[in-house]
C-alpha cells in the first residue's frame, strides 16, 4: 500500500511539473507573439512638424536682402562712378546710386512704419565682393563690377518678382511690384553693357 501511494504521488508531481511547464512555455510565446505595445504607441504619435515660417519672418527677411543689397547697389556704384574707365560703366553706377537711393529711402520708410528693422549694412557677402573689387580699376574693374551686376541683377529680379507675386504683406508687396520694372531694366542694361566689353552675360529668363 505505501508503494502504491509513493508512486501514485509521484505521477501526481509529474503531471503538474509538466502542466506548469506548458503553461509557463505558452505563456512566454504569446508574450513574444505579441507587438510591443510602446512602439506602437509611439509609432502611431503624430511627430512635431517644424514651425512653417510666419508672415511676419517672412517679410523681415524680404526687407533684410533688399536692404542690404540696396545698400551694397549705392557703395558699388560711387566705386564704378570712381575706378570705371568706360563712360557706359561709370554711367550705369551712377545710375544705380540714383535708382536704388530711391528705393532704398522707400523701404525704410515701409519697414519703419511696421516696425521692421532694416540691414544696418551692406552683409558679409556684399563686403566681400566690394573690398575684391576695391582692388582692381581700369578696364579690369569694369569687367568685373557689370559681370557682378548681372548676377546681383538676376538674382533681385528673382527675389522681387517671388515677393510680388506671393508676398503676405500687401504694402511690400505693392512696393515689390513696383521696383521690379526698374530692376529688370537694370538687368537689361547690365547684360548690355557687359556684352560690349567683351564679356558673356549670362540671359536672364525674362528675356
Amino acid at each position: 500500500m505505501f508503494k502504491l501511494n509513493l508512486v501514485t504521488t509521484i505521477l501526481v508531481a509529474t503531471a503538474i511539473t509538466t502542466a506548469t511547464g506548458v503553461t509557463a512555455k505558452t505563456t512566454l510565446n504569446q508574450t513574444r507573439m505579441q507587438p510591443d505595445q510602446s512602439s506602437t504607441t509611439l509609432a502611431k504619435q503624430p511627430t512635431t512638424q517644424s514651425a512653417q515660417p510666419t508672415a511676419s519672418i517672412s517679410r523681415r527677411q524680404f526687407v533684410m536682402k533688399s536692404s542690404q543689397g540696396g545698400m551694397a547697389e549705392v557703395e558699388l556704384g560711387r566705386m564704378a562712378s570712381q575706378r570705371g574707365s568706360d563712360d557706359q560703366v561709370k554711367q550705369f553706377g551712377e545710375r544705380m546710386v540714383q535708382d536704388h537711393t530711391k528705393a532704398n529711402d522707400e523701404l525704410k520708410q515701409l519697414a519703419t512704419s511696421k516696425k521692421i528693422t532694416i540691414a544696418k549694412n551692406v552683409g558679409e557677402e556684399n563686403q566681400m565682393v566690394m573690398q575684391r573689387l576695391s582692388k582692381l580699376s581700369g578696364a579690369e574693374f569694369d569687367r568685373a563690377y557689370m559681370k557682378h551686376m548681372v548676377e546681383d541683377h538676376m538674382k533681385d529680379v528673382s527675389l522681387f518678382e517671388q515677393e510680388a507675386k506671393k508676398g503676405r504683406d500687401q504694402n511690400l508687396k505693392a512696393w515689390a511690384a513696383k521696383t521690379l520694372p526698374t530692376l529688370q531694366e537694370h538687368l537689361k542694361l547690365a547684360q548690355s553693357i557687359e556684352s560690349s566689353l567683351g564679356g558673356t552675360a549670362p540671359k536672364s529668363d525674362n528675356q
